[in-house]
């Protein structure tokens, strides 16, 4: 298995759609990790949050939106986006995979362009937001205490 530093996982049980995906990022300079299985994802993701998962919730059987599900109960892995990549264009679908915790989906066959735009995009949003939070943290721990409040030390 490839250093999981920075890498993105995929977990799809799909060895065609895997091969496009993998293909698309790791040509865009992208490291990525392939999941077979759903107990990987989750033992995988207990030693490495990784930047973006890219998920096909049909994968393993249809156990694939339990996974989505896990990941977004589990406070560790809220801040990491979840791409879905969905058969078709079902709306119902896409829409089940937003309401489940989904930041993006991505049809099948991926085309590799967009998939690559996307995990960037996501990338960069996550980013932005850690920056942004980081800085209003600092902001906040250099705030006065207001009149009657006690300031407690962090």
């Amino acid at each position: 298995m490839p250093t999981l530093s920075n890498a993105i996982l995929l977990a799809d049980d799909d060895r065609t759609s895997n091969a496009l995906v993998q293909k698309a990022l790791t040509g865009a300079g992208l490291r990525v990790v392939e999941l077979f299985s759903p107990g990987l994802l989750v033992k995988t993701m207990d030693q490495h949050v990784p930047p973006v998962v890219v998920l096909d919730p049909h994968a393993y059987a249809g156990k694939g939106w339990q996974l989505l599900i896990e990941l977004r109960r589990d406070a560790r892995y809220i801040p990491v986006p979840v791409i879905c990549l969905m058969d078709g264009s079902d709306a119902t679908e896409r829409a089940l995979a937003f309401e489940q915790g989904a930041q993006q989906c991505a049809a099948k066959p991926v085309d590799p362009a967009e998939m690559v735009a996307r995990v960037r995009g996501v990338i960069t949003h996550r980013q932005q937001m850690a920056r942004l939070f980081n800085s209003e943290s600092r902001a906040m721990r250099r705030m006065p205490a207001t009149r009657g409040a006690v300031r407690v030390p962090l």
